[in-house]
């Protein structure tokens, strides 16, 4: 049986690696989002996670739907289900912090 994309949620960190600023990117989102900050991928990969398996703890009770900006208290929480899906990936961590570029 098939999970239709919708019906998934796509997870990883990623980290700043330069001070925000201005254009960086200027075609990035077809220019609609001007101020920008340049990212990598922390974790080994992108984890697609259905929808059903998101405790309702990890979702905004005002919304019921998944913030793309977690609290400290969930984020333990979030990456413990991330390690499930990704196979028991341990370069699933918090704390890192590579130099800025």
């Amino acid at each position: 049986m098939g999970i239709k994309k919708s019906d998934l949620y796509s997870f990883a960190l990623w980290q700043a690696t330069t001070d925000g600023g201005r254009s960086l990117v200027p075609k990035a989102w077809g220019g609609r989002f001007p101020f920008q900050v340049k990212v990598s991928l922390t974790t080994p990969e992108i984890v697609e996670l259905p929808k059903a398996t998101i405790p309702e703890h990890l979702l905004n009770p005002a919304t019921g739907k998944f913030d793309n900006i977690v609290d400290p208290p969930r984020v333990q929480d979030l990456l413990s289900l991330i390690r499930t899906f990704a196979g028991g990936a341990r370069g699933i961590e918090t704390g890192s912090n590579p130099s800025r570029k």
